[in-house]
């Protein structure tokens, strides 16, 4: 059995830092011990005692002398505590330890359900707020996703229900022009209701910047079209969907295509590596 192990970035320019170098050598270990401790939670904060974490350290610092180097970490605004919720947290944790996907900021919310409520940990969580406000859009969604919406998410996509089909073109013989278009979303809730998905609007955002790249960006018919098709393709999953918009992300197609175990062959994929040899007509202006 595989055991998931967990790890905590300290930057070495921590020794350059005015406040812990104001530090004496007691607190610099406690508050290092702090940092790297096997309950410490992915947003910087643990339930926690100072009597607790000292008598975890009896061993080489009396207790007393814990207590003092704990006060000088938290007199330098190096940590925060909460003695009555027992709660501890190193407010800079975040941002030194800074999410590289939003499956982390979903995890966040794992985090916070573990620990006690309090104005302290109400503080912390504005903090990570402003932290992902500064992240790309997806970042900012999965953030305000807590557990209980997760969970009904989740819920919803066990349901069978099939949802109603997009439109794969327009009725025959119906100009374009009549066609309502879906214009480039600016939040996942702008997509159709089967595509409001965080990590999909992530992936979707990479291949729009892609087709920008190569002067082809989409129209909003051509935007309707490609959902479209690829609402078609996933048979309704958007775990595939996504993994088809990665895939013609990475290999620069302005289409879709569906696997097919190396059967067929397509111009735009011309080893065979993931399309099936079905083509798909430009979207032109």
């Amino acid at each position: 059995m595989t055991e998931t192990k967990r790890y905590s970035k300290i930057m070495r320019y921590i020794w350059n830092d005015a406040k812990f170098r104001a530090l004496s050598w007691n607190a610099k270990g406690v508050f290092l011990f702090v940092l790297t401790h096997p309950n410490i939670t992915s947003i910087g904060a643990l339930r926690a005692t100072v009597t607790g974490l000292a008598e975890e350290r009896a061993y080489d610092l009396q207790r007393e002398a814990f207590a003092d180097a704990f006060g000088e970490a938290l007199d330098k605004g190096l940590l925060e505590y909460d003695p009555e919720a027992c709660l501890i947290i190193a407010p800079n944790y975040p941002k030194h330890n800074k999410p590289q996907s939003i499956n982390v900021v979903k995890g966040w919310a794992n985090s916070i359900e573990l620990l006690p409520e309090c104005e302290l940990l109400s503080a912390h969580i504005n903090r990570l707020k402003a932290l992902t406000n500064a992240m790309p859009l997806a970042f900012r969604h999965a953030f305000t996703l807590d557990k209980r919406t997760q969970e009904q998410e989740q819920k919803q996509e066990q349901n069978v229900k099939t949802p109603t089909p997009l439109k794969e073109e327009s009725p025959k013989g119906e100009k374009l022009k009549k066609e309502k278009g879906i214009p480039e979303p600016k939040e996942y809730t702008d997509l159709p209701e089967f595509f409001q998905d965080v990590q999909f609007f992530a992936q979707w955002q990479e291949y729009e910047t892609m087709r920008r790249q190569k002067k082809k960006p989409y129209t909003a018919i051509g935007r309707r079209r490609g959902l479209a098709k690829l609402w078609k393709l996933s048979g309704q999953d958007i775990a595939k969907a996504t993994e088809l918009v990665d895939g013609a992300t990475e290999h620069q197609w302005l289409s879709f295509f569906k696997p097919d175990n190396g059967r067929g062959v397509n111009q735009n994929d011309p080893q065979g590596i993931l399309c099936t040899g079905e083509t798909e007509e430009e979207d032109t202006p």
